[in-house]
């Protein structure tokens, strides 16, 4: 991830190559499918933009992955929602279910519903109440957003309990459980030295880090080279 600020109007744009990482989030949203269905919009020049639905799928995603610790991502949604009155609602949970994330969906329509008034379908809106997870997540992020002042507090779980809470498939939950306890961290790596006869075996491994960060050894540092291809040329 990216940042380009601003100065003079103290914008940030945040340039992303993907929504979630595999150790950080128990959904892996592949992007590949979103960008085969990117459509113009004329802007200056025709700019490439994804169709209302996937970013508001995207949308939710991010905000899953961040506990929804921010009121104006949800002012986003609320925002898209009323801009675009003939969403694609069966067609955009049908996609939601089929890559494993209507839970994580259904809490963000929930919360731009409920703390800012978005209109939704009566069908959407049935579907959210029927999920008891979806309420029980969208009283823990309220919690956060009004009670602790930042949203920045655990409140009444931690961040992987919420992660384990808004995955609706057991196998993603598993896979999550799985990489936390088999994926080194940067803290572990500092706190347990490897020998510099490992570094061959650390270039090879699918499990270090990125291009980003050092990983230090007794004898010297490396910098592993990135093993997994960027999933766009932004």
């Amino acid at each position: 991830m990216f940042q380009v600020l601003q100065k003079r109007r103290q914008v940030i744009i945040e340039v992303d190559q993907e929504i979630t990482t595999l150790r950080e989030f128990p959904l892996w949203l592949d992007l590949e499918s979103f960008w085969k269905r990117l459509s113009g919009f004329p802007l200056r020049e025709e700019c490439s933009c994804f169709p209302a639905e996937d970013l508001l799928l995207i949308l939710c995603v991010h905000g899953a992955k961040h506990r929804w610790e921010q009121l104006n991502w949800v002012c986003d949604l609320a925002e898209l929602i009323r801009v675009h009155q003939n969403l694609d609602w069966e067609g955009l949970l049908t996609r939601s279910r089929t890559l494993g994330c209507e839970r994580i969906l259904l809490l963000g329509l929930f919360l731009a519903h409920h703390l800012l008034g978005a209109l939704l379908p009566a069908e959407v809106l049935r579907r959210a109440k029927s999920d008891a997870a979806v309420e029980t997540l969208a009283t823990h992020v309220c919690e956060r957003l009004f009670h602790d002042g930042n949203g920045s507090s655990h409140g009444a779980f931690g961040l992987p309990s919420f992660y384990l809470r808004v995955s609706e498939r057991l196998r993603d939950r598993a896979a999550y459980c799985l990489r936390l306890a088999f994926t080194p961290t940067v803290d572990d790596w500092k706190r347990l030295p490897l020998p510099s006869r490992w570094i061959p075996l650390l270039r090879g491994s699918p499990h270090g880090f990125n291009g980003k960060v050092r990983i230090e050894t007794t004898g010297q540092s490396i910098q592993r080279p990135n093993l997994r291809p960027p999933t766009s040329n932004i």
